[in-house]
């Protein structure tokens, strides 16, 4: 009986470090991939491009018109859309399995990596309120867009700091 005990008592001990390990596992590769996309390189001539209208982008409608896209030449397809269209005002939640595309369609978005040109076929056009985003300059893109990450982050201030108060 105490051999049971004890073996119980290890079993639930490593139930723990294994909860434990791997909460911290998810949330260092969540920073990883968080400094990963904040310290990405440009990957055009930031001379390159024009400047939006002065008013752009003026309602938010955001259009993925035959999407194929390839991590690296004659790599699998790693994301593929005939036609996404996100109106105006709406709020959008991405989700899926890992390996869906989730992140790559943000990539896309912010131009991270090259959309034409990789082979064996590549290409497709972004447009948010018409206008083709890879005719943009890169800062005029990505100053114009933001993104709510899959991982809520929050100072370390007192929800009485971070929230108005509710008057009764």
């Amino acid at each position: 009986m105490a051999l049971f005990t004890l073996l119980s008592k290890l079993t639930a001990q490593e139930n723990i470090a294994h909860a434990t390990y791997s909460g911290a596992s998810s949330t260092l590769k969540t920073y990883e991939m968080f400094t990963e996309f904040v310290n990405t390189p440009h990957i055009d001539d930031e001379s390159k491009g024009i400047d939006a209208p002065p008013d752009w982008p003026s309602c938010g409608q955001i259009e993925f018109r035959n999407i194929v896209y390839r991590y690296g030449p004659h790599m699998p397809i790693a994301l593929q859309i005939e036609n996404l269209k996100i109106e105006a005002g709406w709020k959008v939640g991405i989700v899926g399995p890992p390996g869906a595309g989730k992140s790559t369609l943000l990539n896309l978005l912010f131009r991270l990596f090259p959309l034409k040109g990789v082979a064996p076929k590549s290409g497709g056009v972004v447009t948010i309120d018409g206008v083709d985003i890879a005719t943009l300059k890169l800062d005029t893109l990505r100053s114009a867009i933001g993104v709510v990450p899959q991982e809520p982050v929050r100072d370390a201030q007192p929800n009485s700091h971070c929230m108005p108060c509710m008057a009764g």
